[in-house]
């Protein structure tokens, strides 16, 4: 599956509409259909503001089991994903810990991470990992990588820690856009880590993500990758110059 194909995904299941509906869409890049799914989500928020803002006062007045209860049984995810902005942090993590990690994990692909990056930082350890391994069982490795350019670096190196397979660290390392965020995860990367991520990148006409990965990265962590490159195959020699290459070009028209 492609990234405009997750996008295109996302935005069916915020519109409640077949994914086959939107194949039109294919046809943008994965920046543009992320922005559109973005302005969308933003749109809903402006015109229910109000609306919103009176949930959020009025949960303040339940006890946090009852407010729990509501959430899961009548708001659903994607209110409580465009309410918890509303609240204060600590108040929705004390809500959440009495809320189901599916359903968590089902808020989170509604979610907007620049809107409630105070929540996700509020958020108990043992919550954030647990809904990180849910997320990854169901390979929601967008939502996953989306996220990382809100969350404190810490927690960035923390919920890494629960990312255990090549595959799921390059899909996640997708979609983070600013990806010298990741600074302080990759040096925990070991050999055979990198070197299944760099065989996988081939295999997949993935290699950019990793090539842009090496750029945003400090020299020690970026050479040690550039090293490893020097030892693999020749296929992935060749798709590592290749990424290289084209991102000299896309940098190019964009400085002009």
């Amino acid at each position: 599956m492609s990234d405009a194909d997750v996008e295109c995904n996302r935005l069916a299941a915020m519109l409640d509409v077949d994914a086959g509906e939107l194949a039109f869409l294919q046809r943008f890049s994965t920046e543009e259909l992320a922005k559109l799914r973005n302005a969308l989500a933003q749109a809903t928020i402006a015109r229910h503001r109000v609306t919103f803002e009176r949930m959020a006062r009025a949960s303040g007045l339940l006890p946090g089991k009852v407010a729990a209860r509501i959430a899961h049984d009548i708001l659903g995810p994607e209110v409580i994903a465009h309410l918890t902005p509303f609240m204060a942090p600590e108040r929705a993590a004390e809500i959440s810990r009495r809320l189901t990690m599916a359903f968590q994990a089902d808020v989170a692909t509604h979610m907007l991470p620049e809107s409630s990056s105070e929540l996700l930082a509020a958020l108990d350890d043992s919550v954030r990992q647990a809904v990180t391994r849910e997320l990854l069982r169901r390979e929601e490795y967008a939502v996953m990588g989306t996220v990382v350019d809100y969350l404190p670096m810490p927690v960035i190196e923390s919920l890494a820690a629960e990312i255990d397979t090549p595959w799921a660290l390059l899909q996640v390392t997708r979609f983070v856009q600013d990806k010298s965020r990741l600074c302080g995860v990759v040096p925990r990367f070991d050999e055979s880590t990198i070197a299944q991520m760099l065989v996988l990148a081939t295999e997949h006409s993935q290699m950019a993500v990793l090539r842009s990965l090496a750029d945003a990265l400090d020299e020690t962590p970026r050479r040690r990758i550039q090293a490893r490159v020097m030892q693999s195959p020749p296929a992935v020699k060749t798709a590592w110059d290749q990424a290289g290459a084209a991102l000299d070009v896309e940098e190019a028209a964009v400085a002009s």
